[in-house]
């Protein structure tokens, strides 16, 4: 082969070579900008993520600390104080102390924030954390006397380890309720066992109020008191009747200008008693099982007296007795407690 000859083929191999070098940097230039074409998309979705990462912890962050009620986050623990069942706090809200009371509790476990607290606690928080159920409770706060009214959820995260509590203090509310229930208690108690109408009043009203329908109770009495001594009108009272039936009956009768049959009278005090009255109740008073609820078990209740006393406390007895003396003359308020038998024969006692 002639030195021309070998020399036209290096040449061929170089070009060749140089030809194959710029295609396959060409393929290495595209694929350098594929690249970076998908990094700057990556970059901007993460960018995005970010933001909205950002403005969802901010939305939380801003929620988590203006709201009224206190919020927490606790994770199981396990083997806590003496193996125990114990949960961490491992954040709360400024809240958190105005509805607790305590403060300083993040890193803290119930049980070393709250020792004197039952068991009850952990075990409720634990049950969320095992069934995934929210659970809504009221729980006393021993240790701090107060009331709180929860909310507990599992927290949802890759740890499955950890409830959120929502609570605020109820223990105003609380005491209001068992306020009103111990005053409708005491009032049921009055209203079953008194003998005459029963009545409501307050240091704002400058008359009494009627629990019926009808005028004023001490009105009512004015009148009939006014008029005591009239020949038409005869004044029976619950306790005479209950101290001495059969004389109060013949007094009645003798009244009404009604004999007394001697042969049979036994048997009509006997059916006038109050232990008769009630059981027979359905027959003498059918009305009445239409018109109260019990019907006459509950209209012919107990036929006791007096048992206001133990109920009223000393406030409320200073305040019934400085109205019944503005009210009424001390004849009045005498008989209207005790009746004629202690207080004397209305028609002849003077005010």
């Amino acid at each position: 082969m002639t030195e021309t000859t070998q020399f036209h083929k290096k040449m061929l191999a170089i070009n060749e070579a140089l030809m194959l070098g710029s295609m396959r940097q060409h393929e290495l230039t595209e694929a350098a900008e594929s690249l970076n074409v998908q990094l700057q998309e990556e970059i901007t979705e993460r960018k995005l993520v970010e933001a909205a990462l950002r403005e969802s912890e901010e939305r939380y962050r801003t929620l988590f600390n203006s709201i009224d009620e206190g919020f927490c986050v606790i994770e199981k623990v396990e083997g806590g104080v003496g193996g125990a069942l114990d949960f961490r706090y491992l954040e709360v809200n400024p809240a958190f102390a105005t509805q607790s009371g305590m403060s300083d509790v993040v890193e803290k476990t119930i049980r070393q924030a709250f020792p004197d607290e039952p068991e009850e606690w952990c075990l409720i928080y634990d049950t969320v954390l095992r069934t995934g159920e929210p659970i809504r409770f009221e729980r006393g706060l021993v240790s701090h006397g107060r009331v709180l009214e929860l909310y507990a959820f599992r927290v949802e995260d890759k740890t499955h380890r950890r409830v959120a509590v929502i609570f605020k203090d109820i223990t105003e509310r609380k005491r209001t309720e068992e306020r009103i229930h111990d005053s409708e208690e005491k009032f049921r108690t009055l209203a079953d066992n008194m003998s005459q109408f029963a009545w409501m009043t307050d240091e704002t009203h400058d008359r009494w109020r009627d629990i019926f329908p009808a005028p004023f109770y001490f009105d009512i009495a004015r009148t009939w008191w006014a008029e005591r001594a009239s020949p038409n009108l005869l004044c029976v009272h619950f306790n005479d009747l209950k101290a001495d039936l059969d004389g109060e009956m013949r007094r009645i009768a003798g009244f009404l200008g009604i004999e007394i049959n001697e042969a049979i009278w036994p048997k009509l005090v006997e059916a006038a008693t109050f232990a008769s009255m009630k059981r027979h109740g359905a027959k003498w008073m059918p009305n009445a099982e239409r018109g109260f609820v019990g019907g006459h078990e509950t209209f012919l209740h107990k036929g006791t007296n007096d048992r206001w006393r133990d109920v009223l406390s000393a406030d409320e007895l200073a305040l019934y007795e400085a109205r019944v003396a503005r009210e009424t003359s001390p004849a009045l308020a005498r008989w209207l407690e005790s009746g004629r038998l202690i207080a004397g024969d209305p028609e002849t006692t003077p005010d």
